[in-house]
């Protein structure tokens, strides 16, 4: 019963932040994902615009530092169970050259996301391939004691004003369509709000896992496909 009771109260409060239908979106969503393995998300684009930007860093906590990691920054951590990063990983990232920008507080990792221009892994079956002119970050963690002090934002902030990027490069993101604590906002100026860009997903069949795009999706040049696969494609 106390179960219960606690499952009710929280989608009782689903109901009063997002509303009813899209608290029975997400139930549905979590249903087909369970069961049958379905998951579709919106693509988007960011605003990215600089000029845009605050002007000052993020406020956090005194002691925390940010810097962009080499590879051997990240050894001490592998295999630890707390960040959950493991040396074919560390490998393969740097391999692509992509970019590793760590949150550090008395010399203990609290906090990474990478960036790459090249590719992703998604799950053990699917990766993401990142098409020319964007970027995609991907892996991000913050520590569970480290959390609600802009630990993100401070990383975002150091990499855009710090990382030797071109001013045309966009970035590219994807987020489940039944994540509402992630895509409601407040309101944002249009001339900074990401572009959405059509769908992306899965379907699991027998323990294999059939990626799909939309067709605006495949326009863009972001899709995700099998490890497995030729990846070959042509473009209209």
């Amino acid at each position: 019963m106390a179960t219960m009771s606690r499952a009710l109260q929280g989608y009782g409060a689903k109901i009063a932040d997002w509303g009813l239908p899209r608290a029975l979106y997400a139930s549905l969503m979590h249903f087909l994902a369970k069961r049958l393995g379905f998951r579709i998300h919106y693509v988007f684009i960011g605003a990215n615009r600089p000029d845009l930007m605050a002007t000052s860093c993020p406020q956090t906590p005194p002691g925390y530092a940010v810097r962009l990691a080499k590879k051997s920054d990240l050894q001490p951590f592998v295999c630890s169970s707390k960040h959950n990063l493991s040396s074919d990983f560390i490998n393969n990232a740097f391999a692509n050259q992509d970019e590793c920008y760590v949150v550090l507080c008395n010399q203990e990792l609290v906090s990474f996301s990478f960036t790459t221009r090249v590719a992703a892994p998604v799950t053990a079956q699917l990766e993401i391939v990142v098409p020319e002119g964007f970027r995609y970050a991907y892996k991000s963690w913050t520590d569970v004691e480290h959390r609600r002090n802009n630990l993100s934002k401070l990383r975002h902030w150091v990499k855009i004003n710090s990382a030797d990027t071109p001013f045309n490069e966009r970035s590219l993101f994807y987020i489940e369509t039944h994540n509402y604590a992630s895509l409601l906002h407040g309101y944002r100026n249009p001339s900074n709000r990401a572009q959405r860009a059509g769908v992306v997903g899965w379907l699991t069949l027998f323990g294999r896992e059939i990626p799909f795009a939309s067709r605006t999706a495949k326009w863009v040049g972001f899709e995700f496909r099998r490890k497995d696969k030729d990846h070959r494609r042509q473009y209209i």
